[in-house]
């Protein structure tokens, strides 16, 4: 057989129905549905937050891991958070979607003979995921989930190379190359990489090529193309993070951001905006690894976790300390009130409409329900928020705002 470094592109297309009959001998499934249920939500730009949550509580582990999350001390609810809808507006649409896809994909894409292996390669891309949703915010904002699905599944042909080509490959994880070297080594001493196996894996699935082509060309520079488009925007933010040794900064960093000039060349991201991105995926790393503990490696020590903490509830004291208090008096356009025991604001749009936000600790928006003025009234803000009523709820000043509004 020839090696992949000799293949024509003919024989390429031949490599990959010959990896999808491999893939059907060691049993793995053809498509993950409930993560195809939520990618067709992620392309569905109404998709609400009750849809994605109506997907995940057909899953007990995947709503219990999300409940556990919404109740860590970075969310700093006042009260238990004993409903899953309530869990997932507190997580955020764009968390949600993003964790909700990832769980499935990692879940049936981590078989390995070798557990250990697949758990450590399952970590880093944990982290991979956190990194690429964080660069996207600088330069493709729209993107964000869909990035985090792209750094999850970067290397998620690993451990499936460890089953399909056996002690050969065992031998070469073992040397410890980096991701661009290890890269290399497959496509000169293999029939095939991971990146085939895992982008034969991905259409398998169906998933759309705005995700494959980044995940398949993560190793290929990118050109120097203006275009802004999402396989262009994925392949740069695939490209970066692909080749970022995670292992030297999962739990820190020290000193410049790796690979700036990198950054800089393919994203136009300098080396402040790249040790904030990098830095923020650190701490939603910490925040969401305990979520894919099923295919991952535990990822904090014991003494990081105690400082995390440390520093979660800090914040949590100072935001409490210095939180405003509620603006009560609405103007015509725009207000903020406590509806279900959230910060719930209204705005005023152009063509008879009114959107209500919920936003997280740091102000982000993070869930949205647009109803027309004539139809908007607390019954429908709770209804479009998945909303319960409460004591404390605004009533009065939000049935205000709309008589204004009207």
């Amino acid at each position: 057989m020839k090696k992949r470094c000799e293949l024509t592109a003919a024989e390429v297309a031949a490599l990959h129905e010959q990896l999808e009959r491999k893939l059907d001998r060691v049993g793995l499934r053809t498509q993950p549905e409930v993560a195809m249920r939520v990618l067709e939500l992620v392309q569905d730009t109404q998709a609400q937050v009750r849809d994605y949550a109506a997907i995940v509580r057909t899953d007990p582990t995947l709503s219990a891991r999300l409940l556990r999350l919404a109740n860590s001390a970075a969310f700093a609810q006042r009260t238990t958070c004993t409903s899953l809808d309530r869990a997932c507006i507190i997580l955020g649409i764009e968390r949600l979607r993003a964790l909700a896809m990832g769980f499935f994909l990692s879940r049936d894409a981590s078989a390995s003979p070798d557990e250990a292996i697949a758990r450590q390669v399952w970590g880093q891309l944990i982290f991979r995921a956190c990194l690429a949703s964080k660069l996207a915010e600088h330069i493709a904002p729209g993107l964000t989930s869909e990035a985090f699905v792209v750094g999850l599944m970067l290397d998620a042909g690993v451990p499936l190379m460890t089953r399909l080509a056996g002690q050969k490959y065992l031998s070469l994880l073992a040397q410890n190359f980096g991701p661009g070297k290890l890269f290399r080594q497959e496509f000169t001493e293999f029939e095939y990489t991971h990146v085939d196996v895992v982008a034969t894996l991905l259409r398998r699935w169906r998933m759309p090529e705005t995700l494959v082509r980044p995940i398949e060309w993560h190793h290929t520079p990118p050109g120097e193309s203006k275009r802004t488009d999402a396989v262009v925007s994925l392949h740069r933010i695939a490209y970066y993070v692909g080749a970022v040794d995670v292992d030297a900064l999962r739990h820190g960093i020290d000193g410049a951001p790796p690979l700036s000039m990198m950054a800089e060349r393919t994203m136009g991201l300098d080396a402040q905006r790249l040790d904030a991105a990098i830095r923020n995926a650190i701490g939603e790393y910490k925040l969401i690894s305990e979520l894919f503990t099923s295919v991952a490696e535990a990822m904090p020590t014991p003494e990081e976790l105690a400082h995390c903490v440390h520093d979660q509830l800090t914040r949590l004291v100072e935001e409490v300390l210095m939180r405003p208090q509620v603006a009560h008096d609405a103007t015509s356009t725009h207000g903020m009130f406590r509806l279900g025991g959230f910060v719930v604001e209204l705005e005023r749009v152009g063509g008879g409409g009114v959107i209500a936000y919920i936003a997280d600790a740091t102000g982000a928006r993070i869930v949205s329900h647009e109803m027309a003025i004539d139809e908007a009234g607390v019954p429908a803000i709770r209804n479009g928020l998945m909303l319960e009523p409460d004591p404390a709820d605004d009533l009065e000043a939000v049935n205000r705002f709309l008589g204004k509004a009207a």
